[in-house]
C-alpha cells in the first residue's frame, strides 16, 4: 500500500537475468526501465501477471513517485512448479487441414512440467531419425517451451506434403517423457477439384446454392470445412448431427469444396457452386 507522500507508483516484473540483460542492452538503470515499461497507478490496486514461467524466481519492482523524489523497492516471488514425477505425455489434435496450414492443439497431462511441440517434414525426420530430429529441434530452439495447452495454426506449409506433428515433455524431475507423433499431409489443391460420387456418402442441396444449403451424411463426421479453389479455408462448422443447414451467404460467387472431417482426419469432399 502507498503512503501519503506517494502520488503514484509504477510496477514491473522480470527475472534477474532478463532485467540485467535490458540494463546492459539499453544502458539505463532498472529504475528507468520500471518507469518506462511498468504499469502506473495512483491508488492502491491489485494486479495479476499471467503467462509466467513455472518454478521461476522473479523480481517485482515498485517505483514510488512523490512530489520531489522517487524510491525504487524490490522483492522476489517464485512461481509454483508444474507437473509430477510420473511420465510426461502430450496429446495432439490436428484439425482445419488445408493445402498450406493446419491447426495443432497440444495438451499436456498432469505429469508434465514443460513441453515442446512443432511440425517437421516427414521426409526430413525419417532421414535423420525421429529421436535425432526432436533433439535437434529442441536444442536449436525451433521448439519453444510450453506450459499449458498450445493451440496454434501453422501457416505457410508446403501443399501436398507429408508432415509429422511432434510433442515431447518433461516431468517435475526434469525427465523426458514419451514422444507423441501424429502424421498428416497437407491437401493437394488439385485434388479438391475432383468430383466424387456422393450418392451414398453425402448430399448437399440445393446445388448450385445462393449461399445457404443443407447437408446430409451417413457417418458421424464432427466438422465441416469449406475451401475455395485455391485450397484456402473459408468456412468451418462443427457438426452435431447428420443433417443440418449451412449459411455461407458471405462468400462470393464461385466454386467451393465442402469437406467433412472425423477426429481431425479428412473425409469426403463435395463440390458446390455458389451463385449470386
Amino acid at each position: 500500500m502507498k503512503n501519503a507522500d506517494c502520488q503514484r507508483y509504477t510496477i514491473l516484473i522480470g527475472t534477474e537475468a532478463e532485467m540485467q540483460g535490458f540494463v546492459a542492452m539499453f544502458g539505463v538503470p532498472i529504475e528507468t526501465l520500471v518507469a518506462t515499461w511498468g504499469i502506473t497507478y495512483s491508488a492502491d490496486s491489485n494486479y495479476t501477471w499471467t503467462e509466467m514461467t513455472p518454478n521461476t524466481e522473479y523480481n517485482v519492482y515498485a517505483l514510488a513517485i512523490g512530489a520531489t523524489d522517487s524510491v525504487l523497492s524490490q522483492t522476489t516471488a517464485t512461481t509454483l512448479p508444474l507437473g509430477s514425477t510420473g511420465i510426461s505425455s502430450i496429446s495432439i489434435d490436428l484439425s482445419e487441414i488445408t493445402s498450406t496450414s493446419v491447426r495443432m492443439t497440444c495438451t499436456p497431462d498432469t505429469n508434465t512440467a514443460v513441453f515442446y511441440d512443432g511440425i517437421v517434414r516427414k521426409s526430413f525426420a525419417d532421414s535423420l531419425g525421429v529421436d535425432s530430429t526432436v533433439a535437434l529441434m529442441v536444442e536449436a530452439g525451433s521448439f519453444y517451451p510450453q506450459y499449458t495447452t498450445d493451440d496454434w495454426v501453422w501457416q505457410d506449409l508446403e501443399s501436398n506434403t507429408e508432415f509429422y506433428a511432434i510433442a515431447i515433455g518433461k516431468n517435475s524431475l526434469d525427465e523426458w517423457g514419451d514422444t507423441t507423433i501424429v502424421s498428416f499431409a497437407t491437401l493437394d489443391p488439385l485434388s479438391l477439384e475432383k468430383e466424387v460420387n456422393i450418392e451414398d456418402i453425402a448430399e448437399i442441396y440445393p446445388n448450385p446454392s445462393k449461399g445457404e444449403f443443407s447437408y446430409k451424411v451417413n457417418s458421424d463426421f464432427d466438422n465441416l470445412y469449406i475451401y475455395d479453389i485455391k485450397g484456402t479455408l473459408v468456412h468451418k462448422q462443427s457438426l452435431i448431427q447428420r443433417q443440418d443447414n449451412v449459411n455461407v451467404s458471405n462468400l462470393n460467387a464461385g466454386v467451393y469444396f465442402v469437406r467433412f472431417f472425423k477426429k481431425g482426419q479428412a473425409g469426403k469432399t463435395v463440390k458446390i457452386i455458389i451463385e449470386k
